[in-house]
């Protein structure tokens, strides 16, 4: 086994820790380390993988001249990013990373009215931990004996409130078994998955600058998993025209659970507006607008779509024992 440890940040902190077996660990970092000095902050998190479990799905073949160092850090960084696809859907949260820029930035002085003491300074983006350059071959971090809290996984998903309302993260009790489930895959399902996964986290990532193109991305992850039918082709998404949206609406409705045509169809409408017809959703023409056109609210379908993928993989490895 061969540990690569990765730092990834969440909007609420992590106390304690959580490990999948030889897979992968999530824990709290050391407290002689920086912190975010509020709750509602971006929260430093020590993600600890083992690179020989993960398989990359997306190789590349590098020129014979190529250093090792390139190949090697390309297989660090797919095994690292599959792995936040995954977890992303799993859980309610969104972890994330920076992206190593350099920017202005306005320095804060430490007296409680946070006065601008130094006026801006030119400043790189990161958070670095001396702990992630480096390798183990077969040891965790071990930094607390407590373990971060753990809930069903139907309660889990039933909150829908915004996870600023969490003190701290808590995972569903199911999120060991989905990875193990996600490892079970055959290799062209497992690819199927996981292109799913980057489209709703890529959704996830662009909302703040479009709705639009939010939904869009959002119901293109649902469509990946739909089987596909014989039948002519709709000339702008590649879909069979026979029965497409009746379609999309039954599979919406069979994998979140619940009787959801409606909004599946009020999802689906919307997002040929913008594909077929040219239109935009309200958000993109007034900004501060925080709800759809027919204000159906982010967060709820960001659950509800984690939900469809986690059943679709449930169906796909109903013969997995469960852990």
């Amino acid at each position: 086994m061969k540990l690569a440890r990765k730092i990834i940040l969440s909007r609420v902190p992590v106390k304690g820790f959580f490990r999948i077996e030889n897979l992968l660990q999530i824990t709290e970092i050391p407290n002689i380390e920086p912190k975010a000095p509020y709750l509602v902050a971006h929260h430093p998190i020590l993600l600890e993988y083992n690179m020989e479990a993960f398989e990359n799905q997306y190789p590349v073949e590098f020129p014979d001249n190529f250093p090792d160092f390139v190949r090697n850090s390309y297989e660090y960084g797919n095994c690292f990013y599959i792995i936040l696809m995954l977890i992303n859907i799993f859980t309610r949260y969104r972890f994330f990373v920076y992206d190593s820029n350099q920017f202005w930035a306005v320095e804060i002085g430490n007296d409680d009215k946070e006065s601008i003491s130094n006026g801006s300074i030119w400043v790189q983006r990161d958070y670095f931990y001396k702990k992630t350059i480096e390798f183990s071959e077969n040891k965790f971090s071990h930094f607390t004996e407590q373990s971060i809290c753990l809930i069903p996984a139907k309660e889990y998903f039933k909150k829908y409130g915004p996870i600023l309302w969490d003190r701290e993260v808590v995972l569903p009790i199911t999120l060991g078994q989905m990875i193990q489930r996600y490892q079970s895959l055959p290799k062209t399902t497992k690819i199927k998955f996981l292109n799913s996964c980057i489209l709703f986290n890529k959704s996830f990532d662009v909302f703040s600058i479009s709705t639009s193109l939010f939904l869009i991305g959002i119901i293109s992850a649902i469509e990946n998993l739909m089987p596909t039918i014989e039948g002519k082709p709709c000339k702008t998404c590649n879909q069979p025209i026979y029965s497409v949206s009746s379609r999309f609406k039954k599979f919406f409705n069979k994998y979140t659970g619940g009787e959801n045509y409606k909004w599946a169809d009020r999802l689906y409408n919307a997002r040929s507006g913008i594909t077929h017809n040219g239109g935009l959703l309200l958000a993109d023409i007034i900004p501060l607008n925080p709800y759809f056109d027919d204000k159906i609210e982010r967060g709820q379908l960001l659950i509800a779509v984690r939900i469809l993928l986690i059943n679709w993989l449930i169906t796909k490895t109903s013969d997995l024992k469960k852990t």
